[in-house]
């Protein structure tokens, strides 16, 4: 006969893993002002609104500031990966302002959760 403390351990111990364990998370990435050429001191932006949690882009040619509205702008330099924070709290634009005075070619990828 199998005692009562041995069957509440193994059931605890059984939910304890299932409970523990990552779950995946599912994201999907669009591209945004990819490969454009951006006017010095201009910006470009998602033409539709879309629900996002991130976005990422970088300046061929001078740096860029990137960000998800109403969120602040992150800035780096040429060729310099800026990620944005994460979030995002209803539909929105994400855009990328060109901070340099000539032009520069721009690339721009946001992720919405699936």
């Amino acid at each position: 006969m199998v005692s009562l403390s041995v069957v509440a351990v193994a059931l605890f111990a059984a939910l304890t893993l299932q409970l523990g364990s990552p779950t995946k998370a599912n994201a999907a990435e669009f591209q945004f002002c990819y490969g454009v050429n951006v006017a010095g001191w201009s910006y470009c932006e998602t033409n539709t609104s879309h629900w996002m949690d991130q976005a990422y882009a970088w300046g061929e040619e001078g740096g860029i500031c990137v960000a998800v509205r109403p969120n602040p702008q992150v800035c780096g330099g040429a060729n310099q990966g800026v990620y944005t924070a994460l979030e995002a709290y209803e539909p929105t634009y994400a855009f990328i302002s060109n901070s340099v005075d000539h032009t520069n070619r721009v690339h721009g990828f946001y992720l919405t959760p699936e």
